[in-house]
């Protein structure tokens, strides 16, 4: 944690902004806000019902990526209107793949 809260004064003093990846844990424990994380992207917080939680902590400054249908509906359904969300195909194929997947609501 102390070195992310570095790496994030540094990137503030350029005008950067740096972002959280997964780990609710940090949210949970006031750890996120103590390290200066300006947004977060979260893989499959719709899937795992947790699209809320970063949600609150970050002013719905949040890019979350699902992997599966369900979980990309569910994220869709409460949080659409908030969030950035989009469905990828796990490997995160190109365009010509077979198991190419892009979707966003």
């Amino acid at each position: 944690m102390a070195f992310a809260a570095r790496i994030t004064d540094g990137a503030h003093g350029e005008g950067l902004a740096v972002g959280q990846k997964n780990t609710l844990e940090l949210i949970d424990d006031g750890a996120a806000a103590d390290i200066g994380f300006d947004f977060a992207i979260t893989e499959e917080c719709g899937q795992f019902d947790e699209c809320g939680d970063y949600a609150d902590a970050y002013a719905d400054r949040v890019i979350d990526i699902e992997y599966t249908q369900p979980g990309f509906e569910a994220a869709c359904e409460e949080f659409g209107s908030r969030l950035s969300i989009v469905r990828r195909d796990l490997e995160v194929g190109i365009p010509d793949s077979d198991d190419y997947v892009i979707e966003q609501c």
